[in-house]
């Protein structure tokens, strides 16, 4: 049964009256979302994309947009509404490029089923449909009308009328997703919140930190000979370093030469410094801890992250330090071979000075850009993201990087992330509360200020881990990432071309247990993705692989 055409216009004007006062974004057109067509001026967010069986859904209390009679408990949403008056709450679920025929919703508490209403809007018409709730109903057919927007989310409005209750669950729609064949490589004191992973070769290494039992800790590498491996067996775990009193701050891992090297930052013996050290190994896993080199890049810096590239076929890595102005700068630490063998072999240099003893750095990131360091990081003063390239590989010192800032608003810098992507910079950022993952293309090699960027949109608005890792497929991009409430794995990717909106990526949830600390994302030889993160229960360190 339809609603009738008085009743739409009521329902209608409900929606926009409490929906209008808030900015869309996203759209493929604007003017759908515009009071005057019937839909609802919410922001078109995206939520969680898809391409195997799984279900994406939204808690009641998730709701996008409601009335002011809607309240929250715990994690429903109850809908009363008094006598001839009505109370409302809209949902988003992001589908990404893939259209739904039905969008599920869970009611409980129903007083009067018959004055209860759920809508989707039509973007071929630009107008809401409303279908009258009945007992036992758990889902809305959508499959006649364009219920997909362009920047990929479906909508569903649940209303109630004159003098009636129901307490909305949660919404949601089925996909077909990708298949991840996971298991644990190693589940021995707390391994991997501290780890990162490269393609040594044609297959992956991870290296790692965990807790030896007896006080100390230690680096550990988990290798593989298995093209393609498909459980633990197919591992083996060798010995890098043992007994560090303190935790380390910072892993990172490449490849030169098919061989692993690694960048670690740990302790110094002054409070609040840190050291900043670099090894390479011998062959691409050696068996044991002789078989690496370690030379020093920074002694006593203040920094509390690090990144490693590979620019011009050799290490650099990139950190905070502490000037004798007592002013942090990022400083950038290149080798002059393959293989470094002390100090001697390293070049640091300033890449961005801030002459303040109050300014700080964090989230940094080192990509290499066509053979040039390319550099991400936060401004702590002025809170804003930056974006420096070197104009060689070799800098000599700040003059020799272009910095500007990304985005226009100020960010938080919990999570960035960069690459090299057709030519052009790509960077992945957050947003001042930590939530929403952010696309945005430079238009040259070296974009001065935020209009120097295009084809900015949201990818997943929800809150977002401080660790995201991009790559480049055989086609397109991937990206890994926390989703920052449930601590759950999420896996993003586009096949080909330029994203223009969150609706041109496929996501897909790799796995839904809580994890902490990093991850690690390559491509694999069969072109498909292999992703190394820890998870919190089981306390363990992880490898996922999307199977063909």
């Amino acid at each position: 049964m339809r609603l009738s055409c008085n009743h739409l216009i009521v329902v209608i004007s409900l929606l926009l009256f409490s929906c209008g006062s808030t900015s869309p974004q996203d759209n493929d057109n604007p003017s759908l979302l515009d009071p005057s067509a019937g839909l609802p001026s919410v922001a078109d967010l995206d939520r969680l994309s898809a391409t195997v069986p799984a279900q994406l859904s939204v808690l009641g209390r998730e709701a996008v947009g409601s009335s002011s009679m809607a309240f929250i408990d715990n994690d429903d949403m109850l809908l009363p509404a008094l006598p001839g008056q009505s109370s409302y709450a809209l949902y988003s679920i992001h589908t990404g490029t893939t259209d739904v025929t039905q969008v599920g919703f869970e009611l409980t508490d129903t007083t009067v089923a018959e004055n209860v209403w759920i809508g989707a809007p039509d973007y071929y018409t630009g107008r809401w449909s409303f279908t009258q709730f009945t007992v036992g109903m758990n889902s809305l057919d959508v499959g006649a009308i364009r219920s997909r927007s362009y920047a990929g989310n479906v909508y569903i409005a649940i209303l109630t009328h004159d003098d009636t209750f129901t307490r909305v669950k949660r919404c949601y729609v089925d996909l077909e997703v990708p298949e991840w064949r996971r298991y644990t490589i190693d589940a021995t004191g707390s391994p991997g919140i501290r780890s990162a992973m490269a393609m040594i070769g044609n297959t992956p290494g991870i290296v790692y930190e965990r807790y030896d039992g007896g006080g100390t800790y230690e680096l550990v590498m988990a290798g593989t000979t298995s093209l393609t491996p498909l459980s633990p067996a197919d591992w083996n775990i060798t010995f890098i370093q043992p007994g560090f009193v303190d935790p380390v701050f910072g892993l990172d891992l490449i490849s030169v030469d098919n061989k692993p090297g690694m960048a670690m930052m740990m302790d110094h013996l002054t409070p609040g410094l840190t050291n900043v050290w670099y090894a390479h190994g011998n062959v691409a896993q050696p068996p044991t801890g002789a078989g690496w080199t370690w030379s020093h890049v920074g002694v006593g810096v203040d920094s509390d992250e690090i990144s490693l590239a590979s620019v011009d076929g050799k290490p650099a890595v990139a950190f905070e330090s502490r000037e004798a102005n007592n002013g942090n700068s990022i400083h950038y630490g290149y080798a002059s071979r393959p293989d470094p063998q002390d100090s001697l072999d390293w070049t640091v240099v300033v890449a961005a000075d801030s002459f303040d003893p109050l300014y700080d750095y964090s989230g940094i990131r080192l990509f290499n850009y066509l053979n040039h360091p390319a550099l991400l990081f936060y401004d702590h003063i002025d809170q804003f993201i930056e974006y420096g390239y070197g104009a060689t590989s070799t800098p000599t010192g700040p003059a020799d990087f272009s910095n500007g800032y990304v985005a226009p608003d100020q960010f938080s810098g919990e999570g960035i992330a960069g690459i090299e992507y057709g030519g052009l910079p790509v960077v992945l950022y957050t947003d001042s509360s930590g939530s929403g993952l952010h696309y945005a293309r430079g238009t040259s090699a070296t974009p001065a200020a935020p209009e120097d960027y295009n084809q900015k949109h949201v990818i997943d608005p929800r809150l977002v881990g401080n660790r995201i890792e991009i790559v480049r497929p055989p086609l397109g991009l991937g990206i890994a990432y926390r989703e920052g409430s449930s601590g759950s794995l999420i896996y993003a990717w586009i096949d080909s071309g330029t994203p223009g909106s969150g609706g041109a990526w496929h996501m897909a949830p790799v796995d839904d247990r809580p994890m902490s600390g990093d991850i690690g994302l390559v491509i694999m030889q069969d072109g498909n993705p292999g992703i190394c993160y820890h998870t919190v229960n089981p306390d363990a360190l992880q490898f996922a692989q999307m199977i063909p």
